[in-house]
């Protein structure tokens, strides 16, 4: 997913350990796309990773609680927990 990464290297750890890794990933990924955020990094990308990582740290949302979110504000609504 992120050449070179330490996403690269740890993804294959968290599945072989059995976690769920797609909302594990959720957190990795925003962190990602905040941290190595550029010129070319869309505003909505970083404003769904902002978002997570504000959800994450400041609300305690798990990985399914953040794509929850994320899917709510791709559609345009801002959820009550947000606000």
């Amino acid at each position: 997913m992120f050449e070179g990464s330490n996403y690269d290297r740890t993804a294959p750890l968290l599945d072989a350990h059995g976690w769920d890794a797609g909302f594990f990933q959720q957190h990795y990924r925003d962190a990602w796309v905040a941290e190595f955020a550029g010129s070319d990094t869309g505003a909505t990308d970083l404003a769904m990773a902002l978002a997570g990582l504000f959800l994450t740290v400041e609300r305690g949302f798990g990985g399914r609680g953040v794509q929850v979110a994320h899917g709510c504000l791709a559609r345009g609504h801002v959820p009550t927990f947000i606000t």
